[in-house]
């Protein structure tokens, strides 16, 4: 499995010298605990797993699991043991891979910098329960699936991002996803698409941009859907319209991203 490291080092250091403070919350569910925050050495607790991990289940309630080879509390508030996010490490039966199992009590709340989440989780072939993790306080989603190497299909139907102003890197190297779902996504307050689908090169999907406030969106398509059979169809607004001519043009000479529909 190949990676271009150097590449991914450069949009990764663009991503945190880019990085804005989220000062404000937009509580959805307030009830749910809230996961932290990514720290910038990815080696502690579930990230230092990140190479091994082939399978992510999010849960609706906390529940020691099975088999579990180690256990954390990744809730953004530790101190508080009425809100834990509770995460649980499955070594798999090949005896080389693992399964995390991310739990909170009704669901888990996603924190507002989800920035480089499941950055190169390299192996990371399936996420479950998505619907179990509310994602409506989101501001920052950059680099959250980069160099997830092995995803093939990813289901994001679930996933409220009214919020988010930053989808910079969001699914930079995706080379083996072919199913995106973004059906639900909502792009109105977006501002960074820089490298958003770089090198998603068997990728088919549909996303609708919204927000005209975009103004960085270099290499958002590049090597982008260059396989046979994939195609990015990029909706537009009337306001939007000029901006998205202006987005595909950053595609690849052989890249199959076209202009879609105009939506109201």
């Amino acid at each position: 499995m190949d990676i271009d490291t150097e590449a991914v080092d450069e949009v990764m250091n663009a991503l945190w010298q880019g990085k804005v403070t989220v000062t404000g919350e937009f509580v959805h569910n307030s009830n749910l605990a809230k996961l932290q925050s990514v720290t910038s050495s990815y080696e502690e607790e579930i990230w230092k797993y990140k190479s091994s991990t082939t399978r992510i289940v999010f849960e609706d309630n906390i529940h020691e699991v099975e088999g579990a080879v180690e256990s954390f509390n990744i809730s953004s508030d530790k101190e508080d043991l009425e809100k834990q996010v509770m995460a649980y490490v499955v070594l798999n039966e090949d005896n080389s891979t693992h399964t995390i199992y991310i739990q909170g009590n009704g669901g888990v709340r996603a924190n507002e910098d989800s920035s480089n989440l499941f950055y190169n989780f390299i192996k990371l072939a399936s996420i479950e329960g998505l619907e179990y993790f509310d994602t409506s306080n989101v501001i920052d989603m950059s680099g959250m699936f980069c160099a997830c190497l092995s995803l093939s299909s990813l289901d994001l139907s679930s996933f409220d991002t009214s919020q988010v102003t930053d989808m910079n890197g969001m699914f930079y190297q995706c080379n083996s996803l072919t199913s995106l779902d973004l059906s639900s996504f909502n792009t109105s307050k977006v501002t960074d698409m820089f490298d958003m689908f770089y090198q998603c090169n068997n990728l088919t999907t549909t996303i609708t941009i919204m927000s005209t406030k975009v103004t960085s969106y270099s290499n958002m398509f590049f090597a982008a859907a260059v396989t046979d059979g994939s195609q990015i169809a990029v909706n537009y607004t009337s306001e939007t319209s000029d901006l998205v001519d202006q987005m595909i043009e950053t595609k690849s000479e052989n890249s199959n991203v076209l202009k879609g529909s105009l939506v109201s």
